[in-house]
């Protein structure tokens, strides 16, 4: 009930919409009820709303203040053939030539692909100087060579034009005319042009340049005849506005076609809305009857079905959603389906691969994580995997302290990306599914560095203690080794772990010395390489270790509290940096769901492009920037 209400309510208020949309217009120009209950609504938009393709969801339609669904079809594809019929009288030569010849060429570009041109010039003689069929560069470069001489042949010119159009085309036909003056020469008269337009059926469209020997009357007379319009311009250089539109009448047709249960008296409201333009219509009729069951009621969020049998063009929805297009299925489950044979396939290799292994070997060579399949699969990869990289593999995931081999992480990193391009090629095309697989590929390894770096920093925060403990065990009279294996088993992770590794290390027959600087490597930590360095010069020269630990620990506290007092100084300045560093990129992506239109005006054009690439890497330097000043080094 609400959902109706609130629908009503945006009908009746669209008549009081901003009068920013002044610029753009909608007519509804026909709405065909023969087929009832399946209704056809043909609509022409003008003004800016034409100079870029509407999409699907850029329409609404309200029956009754109800909206419903309809399905969108653009007129692009169907049949049209323009003549376009150019005044090269001497009235025209100079600067009126050339402003008429860039028009009448930004004219050709703006008109639909499927639109088939024939140029005619007139000044003493009327001449069709690119007929139909030929191609709209080779039309374009008939209109660069036109020159202004002559009287002017303007009926004459019509003749020609009728004349120019394939006989029995079935295409719409379009005669768009351009003068400056009245007829002075042709062999022919008004009637008589007027009666050739009416015979041939074309559309005609005037643009008249305002001059002392303009016929008003005679322009106005051959529109009538042609069902077109008029567009009077009093300076050349304003003729470019003129034809585009012309081309606006031509190019912006669409059809909107939805299945009704209505019958009696009903009142249809089309909107559109466009990059903030905004333009709307409505239309009263009376709808007969339907025989048997009616037609289910379509709501905005039911299926768009409507459009059968429908020419023209379907008109792509800018957000069609999860499965909403066709090729989205086939290809989301093509994308699962090559992850599952990839993994099948690293299955058979890895079966191969192991067979000649030890039975005792490959049992305990299996995870407890992953499945048998994914054994299979982890047993392959270590074996495609080259020695090289297996090493450096394993060391990262042993100093980022995951308990992973490293077969198993990259049967997890390669799940992870197999998925990540199903659930974007599913989501957003091809597209999405490139980029939510590129972030798959790289999260993994972003992951093992973030883990690496926090482990890191907790064994630095613990390590003060750790050296505290280790000097009480030495005054208690336990030695080195002991006093290891009590830091082993009394100090937290990640402290504990690496201090127990040294313990089973020695125990392998590693030096106390040699394990020590080993976890200084795996930790990157400076404290430990002196507290190695005074462990070895102690050996060599004697002394108190005890004491020498108390010193550097001091040191190492000192250094601490330097290190947590700029943390704490910085907190602020490093909040407000997250902030503003996330702050754009959260908008954008709430923008993308209020308002797409509004972000494509800066997604969509080269100078946006360019002014969000200056901006990342202007948030890029920025962050750099405010690390390294928080950053402590001693």
């Amino acid at each position: 009930m609400r959902r109706t209400a609130a629908a009503a309510l945006v009908a009746m208020l669209l008549p009081a919409l901003p009068a920013a949309a002044a610029e753009s217009s909608l007519t509804v120009e026909d709405v065909a009820t023969s087929e009832h209950p399946r209704l056809v609504i043909s609509i022409r938009v003008s003004g800016s709303l034409t100079e870029t393709p509407l999409v699907g969801e850029s329409f609404s339609l309200f029956e009754n203040g109800v909206r419903v669904s309809a399905g969108v079809w653009t007129f692009d594809a169907e049949p049209l053939e323009v003549a376009l019929v150019m005044d090269t009288s001497g009235s025209m030569d100079g600067d009126p030539m050339v402003d008429a010849r860039r028009a009448a060429a930004a004219f050709l570009d703006r008109l639909p692909e499927a639109a088939d041109v024939a140029v005619v010039s007139f000044g003493g003689e009327a001449a069709v100087v690119h007929a139909f069929g030929g191609e709209i560069p080779q039309a374009t470069a008939a209109i660069e060579d036109l020159q202004a001489e002559g009287e002017t042949a303007l009926y004459d010119a019509i003749l020609e034009a009728v004349g120019a159009f394939p006989v029995h085309s079935g295409a719409r036909r379009v005669m768009v005319i351009l003068s400056d003056g009245g007829d002075t020469v042709s062999s022919v008269t008004l009637d008589e042009a007027a009666a050739a337009i009416t015979e041939t059926g074309a559309e005609v469209h005037v643009v008249a340049l305002r001059t002392d020997e303009t016929d008003q009357t005679s322009l106005d007379r051959l529109a009538e005849a042609g069902a077109g319009t008029v567009i009077a311009v009093d300076d050349a250089e304003l003729l470019s506005d003129a034809y585009a539109d012309v081309a606006s009448e031509l190019a912006g047709r669409y059809r909107l076609v939805y299945r009704t249960e209505a019958a009696g008296p009903v009142r249809l409201t089309v909107s559109v809305s466009h990059h903030g333009d905004v333009a709307w219509d409505a239309v009263d009729l009376s709808l007969p009857v339907a025989e048997g069951p009616g037609p289910l009621r379509r709501t905005p969020d039911s299926p768009t079905a409507a459009a059968e049998h429908s020419t023209g063009s379907p008109v792509e929805m800018e957000h069609p959603g999860l499965l909403r297009r066709a090729w989205t299925f086939p290809a989301g489950l093509a994308a699962v389906l090559g992850g599952v044979m990839a993994v099948v396939g690293l299955t058979l290799v890895g079966r191969r691969r192991t067979d000649s292994i030890d039975p005792a070997v490959r049992r305990r060579s299996g995870g407890k994580i992953l499945s048998f399949l994914s054994r299979r699969a982890e047993s392959a990869a270590d074996a495609l995997i080259p020695v090289e990289s297996t090493g450096s593999l394993d060391r990262a995931l042993d100093r980022a302290g995951v308990g992973l081999r490293p077969g198993e992480f990259v049967v997890l990193a390669a799940s992870l990306v197999v998925v990540a391009v199903a659930v974007g090629i599913l989501a957003m095309g091809p597209v999405g599914g490139f980029l939510l697989g590129t972030v798959a590929l790289v999260a993994p390894h972003v992951l093992l560095r973030s883990l690496t770096q926090r482990r890191r920093a907790a064994f630095a925060d613990q390590f003060e203690g750790a050296l505290q403990m280790i000097s009480g065990s030495l005054r208690a009279g336990y030695g080195l080794l002991q006093a290891v294996a009590t830091v082993a088993s009394e100090a937290p992770s990640p402290t504990g772990d690496e201090f127990g590794r040294v313990t089973v290390e020695n125990q392998l027959g590693r030096s106390v010395e040699e394990a020590l600087a080993a976890m200084a490597d795996r930790m990157e930590n400076e404290d430990l390489r002196w507290v190695v360095e005074a462990i070895n010069i102690q050996y060599e020269v004697g002394g108190d270790l005890a004491e020498v630990l108390d010193s550097v620990a001091e040191t190492i506290r000192d250094r601490n509290q330097i290190r947590r007092q700029v943390k704490a100084l910085s907190a602020e300045g490093r909040i407000s940096a997250i902030i503003l560093v996330s702050l754009p990129f959260a908008l954008a992506a709430l923008l993308s769901v209020v308002s797409p239109e509004y972000l494509a005006e800066l997604t969509g054009s080269g100078v946006g492009r360019i002014m969000i690439l200056v901006a990342l890497l202007l948030i890029g330097a920025g962050t750099a920037w405010i690390a390294k000043i928080v950053r402590v080094v001693f």
